[in-house]
């Protein structure tokens, strides 16, 4: 999702507070009537959405991100239009940027309610699993994911996820370019040309997905901060959201954003000769299986 918001900020919040602006933004910035004086006029309008702006600005900081809100109010236009000199050219920049910015928030509430319906779409609880799970654990398919949650699962794949395997298939590790291969080739065999969501396998209700991002697509330089994003946008946009991973580091920092993790049963890790790499397994080789997400704060 490219909308940003702080965090705390429900998507209702985040859409009650676009609308309005969305709607009313002509009436709150419009100029004088059409028989004054030209400068009149141009200097009114500027003054009256300069008012506005300050306004929207302080409103909307409570809902968006920080910078999401400078982007909207730090345009050049906007800037121009507390220098320009009044006449005719400064009316019409105040008015194609009040139409450019109503436009702006249209796009942003649209954006979130179709995120809100295409994210809230599937059933059962999401679950977001990160490259370490899919590399260092065995395939989905092969795990029973109702011996370790009571609620029915939906494996969520980000696309960050999928872009970290391709990656992979170059490594300079031999059998990390061999894991990432099975495990691509294996969902493209389940996916078929799709994005899902399919069941795991047959008989079984657990479902898996790969979850492509909206354009613009916010992409931080961390791999593991987007998973955590897309964690936060399920929680916001479906309700509620797991982490599913083989890193204790990844562990601790989702829980530090409040955000649930699943704990991997010891004998679902593949054996450290078989991936090449064993930091992350050999740390974990003495937990003991969990029925339920682990909470994230204690």
């Amino acid at each position: 999702m490219s909308v940003r918001l702080r965090t705390g900020v429900t998507v209702d919040q985040a859409i009650l507070a676009l609308d309005p602006e969305a709607g009313n933004i002509h009436a709150y910035t419009a100029a004088t009537s059409y028989d004054t004086d030209m400068v009149i006029r141009s200097n009114e309008a500027r003054d009256v959405y300069v008012k506005w702006s300050m306004e929207a600005e302080g409103r909307l900081t409570g809902t968006l991100g920080r910078d999401e809100v400078l982007s909207i109010f730090s345009n050049p236009r906007h800037r121009d239009i507390s220098m320009m000199p009044a006449g005719a050219q400064l009316l019409r920049s105040v008015f194609a940027e009040v139409t450019s910015k109503r436009e702006l928030f249209e796009s942003m509430s649209r954006e979130l309610k179709e995120t809100r319906t295409r994210l809230g779409k599937s059933l059962g609880l999401p679950s977001v699993v990160d490259t370490n799970f899919m590399v260092h654990c065995v395939r989905p398919d092969q795990i029973s994911w109702r011996s370790m949650h009571d609620d029915v699962l939906r494996l969520v794949i980000p696309l960050r996820v999928i872009e970290e395997l391709d990656a992979m298939k170059t490594d300079n590790k031999e059998r990390l370019r061999r894991s990432s291969r099975e495990i691509l080739s294996w969902l493209e065999s389940l996916f078929q040309g799709s994005t899902g969501p399919v069941r795991i396998r047959v008989g079984e209700e657990t479902t898996i997905e790969i979850l492509l991002s909206e354009r613009p697509r916010y992409r931080p330089s961390d791999p593991d901060e987007e998973v955590l994003d897309v964690c936060h946008d399920l929680n916001r946009f479906a309700g509620s959201s797991i982490l599913v991973t083989a890193d204790y580091g990844m562990r601790l920092r989702a829980r530090a954003e409040s955000v649930d993790v699943l704990q991997i049963s010891q004998k679902y890790f593949k054996k450290n000769s078989d991936i090449g790499t064993g930091e992350e397994s050999s740390g974990d080789e003495s937990e003991e299986p969990s029925h339920s997400a682990v909470p994230s704060a204690e």
